[in-house]
């Protein structure tokens, strides 16, 4: 059992890894630094429900997305919450992409929150407190 990033005890799921192109590296692992944990910034991104709903919905009938196969990937091993892990693997086939990419997905939202920058489009209204350090990196392959 551990704290997620509300307080509430959480129970930990079995080690799991994230693939992260190397284009987010330096985002990511600032993100882990302020959330205190990958354990944590999972949980904080999960617990941001506000966002999920820009994130482009795939026809769950096609075949599962995957990062494409050149870019250069950073894994990060971790222990997640067994809850948010559930609710990534969830998310993940809602939008027809694996877990890593729907991970990236959840970043690049929260670093490109602006419409210009995101690979598929987010809305122009998101509220201010979704909106971080917005910086202009390359499309990272999600």
């Amino acid at each position: 059992m551990a704290l997620d990033s509300q307080r509430n005890l959480k129970k930990l799921g079995s080690p799991s890894d994230l693939n992260v192109p190397k284009e987010l590296v330096p985002y990511l692992d600032k993100r882990i630094r302020s959330a205190g944990s990958m354990r944590l910034l999972l949980n904080q991104c999960i617990y941001k429900r506000s966002v999920l709903f820009l994130i482009q919905k795939q026809n769950t009938g096609e075949k599962i997305l995957y990062q494409k196969q050149k870019l250069e990937l950073q894994r990060y091993p971790f222990r997640p919450f067994e809850d948010d892990w559930i609710e990534l693997r969830r998310l993940a086939f809602l939008h027809g992409v694996s877990m890593c990419r729907m991970f990236v997905r959840l970043l690049e939202t929260d670093l490109y929150p602006e419409s210009k920058f995101a690979e598929n489009p987010v809305f122009e209204t998101i509220p201010s407190e979704v909106i971080g350090e917005q910086k202009s990196h390359k499309n990272t392959g999600t």
